[in-house]
């Protein structure tokens, strides 16, 4: 069952337990009995969406982020199959956003960023990418200003790339690719209220 000490953050290991043949108990590990703890045995989905285009892809294998006024971010991917005979992906984006076409090539992928309400309803999405390079998935962290992405880009080798965001999607302030001769890919992005960024990954560079 959801268990946590206080706050959902802090989450405990409580397990079921058959105490008889007829009755289900809980094996709760040690905590500090000063704090309330809370088990909730019937998790439920409280929200859930999906993203759909005719001959698209869309991906991610990263978490996502949230504002103060409860907003998430996701940083994705979004491949185009169009190639088959469907059409391009393209109205995956929102009106006005920062890039609202996908790559051109064959199999083209881009970065994919959404933002959506707390209903999870979209409120702004774009592409990230261009026409010679293939991009693939995306980490999002939020400050109190920007919205802050990293993401792996590939043409022949993989480098990590760093953009800055407004919080509608709709500029990109700046980016900055970082790559050697070799491989790079992210795993890890943070930002501090100032708005500098550390980020963390692995090279073959």
């Amino acid at each position: 069952p959801a268990s946590w000490v206080e706050t959902q953050q802090n989450s405990l290991g409580v397990t079921y337990r058959q105490l008889s043949s007829n009755v289900i108990g809980f094996e709760v590990p040690a905590y500090d009995r000063s704090k309330t703890l809370t088990i909730d045995p019937t998790p439920r989905m409280v929200l859930g969406t999906f993203l759909y285009s005719q001959y698209s892809e869309v991906y991610t294998d990263y978490g996502f982020d949230v504002d103060a006024d409860g907003n998430i971010y996701l940083g994705l991917g979004v491949s185009d199959y169009s190639s088959y005979g469907g059409i391009a992906p393209n109205n995956l984006a929102t009106a006005g956003a920062y890039d609202v076409t996908l790559g051109t090539l064959e199999f083209d992928s881009d970065v994919f960023i959404v933002k959506m309400n707390a209903k999870g309803q979209i409120l702004a999405a774009t592409y990230w990418g261009d026409d010679e390079i293939d991009e693939y998935y995306a980490q999002v962290v939020v400050t109190s200003e920007d919205v802050y992405v990293m993401a792996v880009w590939a043409d022949y080798w993989y480098d990590m790339i760093v953009g800055k965001f407004d919080f509608n999607l709709t500029s990109l302030a700046w980016s900055k690719k970082i790559g050697g001769r070799y491989d790079e890919e992210d795993f890890y992005i943070a930002a501090d209220p100032a708005g500098n960024v550390v980020i963390a990954g692995v090279t073959d560079s």
